[in-house]
């Protein structure tokens, strides 16, 4: 599909295994005869990257990325947290870095503050805390919610770090102290998209405002924001914002998630959270469905070993408007999220007719 989009597509590669139906051009493992090498030097308006939404809510779209964008967007991110070149900081990512998220921060955030990175990307508990124990100090840890639960929970052995750098869904603040008492390290959150790259840092546990990096301005026309920031002067956001007049925001849930039920207005973030919050539930996610308005069905899925419906629904009622309760509520042992920990609606919807179809033959 790739080769098809883009004709002059070159794969590198370190091997001798070329793939097949693509040119190639292999990477040396040593370019010249000594450990030290002139670093190459880009043009700041070169094409450096072009970058795809997850077409979680819909196709992919590309975003074209600059060499100077890139740069600037990580070195403000740096910044931000207060990593500094002369540290040299090791940074281990349980994400991939072709997703927007590891790209800025698992590569080019150790890239342009004189770290190193390990290319590992461990995915069980126990291979995180191993190779997070092998790196030199300081540390980071590039994660996602997902992940950072999954660690936190786990039986196994401990490990310090000196940093916790977390992505691509909301962070609640009883996980975030959990993670910052599990690795004895300060837990920060980054908050972006591909479309407008990372724009704004907050430590969870400080509370919910969020602060725009060097370079970087939220502006609010009518119902909608839009970032003034390193990839461009006016990158509409797909979140509503609360603005406070510091420049710094609230997260308010993402405008596709917005619904309207029985005329009241809710969010499919603020349900997931809510469902997460039960003690006893290891992961949660909502699905509504596409008509949207006074007809529009909130769809739950639970992985809740231990609870039942009842008990579910009884914990929501406390926190949720009756019309927001999901009906179904599924239980399942695991969700289709994807290796970034995102959840796509089509996933949702594909589990939700499998779901469907296992009832209707146990009838």
């Amino acid at each position: 599909m790739l080769r098809d989009r883009f004709g002059d597509l070159l794969c590198l590669i370190d091997d001798d295994n070329p793939f097949e139906g693509l040119s190639s051009l292999a990477f040396p493992h040593k370019l010249t005869g000594s450990s030290q090498w002139p670093p190459p030097e880009f043009d700041a308006n070169q094409l450096a990257a072009c970058l795809f939404t997850s077409g979680s809510t819909g196709e992919p779209a590309r975003f074209d990325r600059t060499w100077g964008a890139i740069v600037d967007s990580a070195r403000a991110a740096a910044a931000g947290l207060g990593l500094r070149p002369q540290d040299q900081w090791r940074v281990l990512a349980t994400v991939p870095s072709q997703h927007s998220y590891g790209f800025e921060s698992a590569i080019f955030l150790p890239l342009l503050t004189n770290g190193l990175f390990d290319a590992g990307q461990p995915f069980y508990p126990a291979d995180v805390v191993a190779a997070l124990g092998q790196l030199d100090r300081p540390r980071l840890l590039v994660t996602t919610p997902v992940h950072l639960r999954s660690i936190v929970e786990s039986t196994g052995a401990k490990v310090e770090a000196d940093m916790i750098l977390s992505a691509t869904a909301p962070l609640s603040h009883s996980l975030a102290q959990a993670a910052e008492t599990f690795f004895s390290a300060p837990v920060f959150e980054i908050y972006g998209s591909t479309e407008s790259g990372q724009t704004a840092t907050r430590r969870t546990v400080d509370g919910d405002l969020w602060t725009p990096m060097d370079g970087v301005r939220i502006v609010q026309d009518g119902d909608r924001f839009f970032a003034r920031c390193h990839v461009g002067e006016r990158v509409e956001l797909s979140d509503n914002l609360g603005l406070e007049a510091d420049g710094r925001f609230r997260l308010l849930g993402r405008k596709a998630d917005m619904v309207i039920v029985a005329g009241k207005r809710g969010s499919k973030a603020f349900l997931e959270a809510q469902l997460c919050a039960i003690d006893g539930i290891h992961d949660a996610a909502i699905l509504i469905s596409e008509d949207g308005g006074e007809s529009a069905r909130v769809v739950g899925f639970v992985i809740a070993p231990g609870h039942t419906r009842r008990t579910v629904i009884q914990a929501l009622k406390r926190s949720v408007e009756p019309a927001f309760l999901p009906r179904p509520l599924y239980f399942v042992d695991r969700l289709p999220r994807e290796s970034t920990g995102k959840l796509s609606r089509q996933a949702l919807q594909a589990l939700t007719i499998e779901l469907d179809a296992k009832v209707g033959h146990a009838q």
